[in-house]
């Protein structure tokens, strides 16, 4: 994230954001052969896995960091950001 850099499907896999790869043709099967597996395991144990995700994600929310989005696109550095990239230029930022 701090690279700001986007990765490609392969090198997603490499540095482990993504578990597989596969191709377009080859997903809904995969998709299919996941949901089977996952249908034969503890309900209680998958229950209590989702609500743990989600109490993980409402402690992370978006708006606990409002500030820190509205700091980051009222700035001037994100309106030179946009001139920036409209005009196919690097940008100059300032902090600001």
């Amino acid at each position: 994230m701090l690279t700001a850099r986007l990765v490609d499907a392969r090198e997603a896999q490499a540095i482990g954001l993504v578990d597989e790869v596969l191709p377009a043709d080859r997903l809904a099967a995969r998709v299919s052969e996941l949901a089977r597996h996952v249908a034969t395991l503890a309900p209680l144990t998958l229950a209590a896995i989702k609500e743990g995700a989600r109490r993980v994600s409402q402690a992370f929310a978006l708006r606990d960091a409002e500030d820190l989005l509205l700091s980051c696109y009222l700035s001037r550095d994100f309106q030179e950001g946009v001139r920036a990239f409209l005009d196919k230029r690097p940008a100059r930022w300032e902090g600001r």
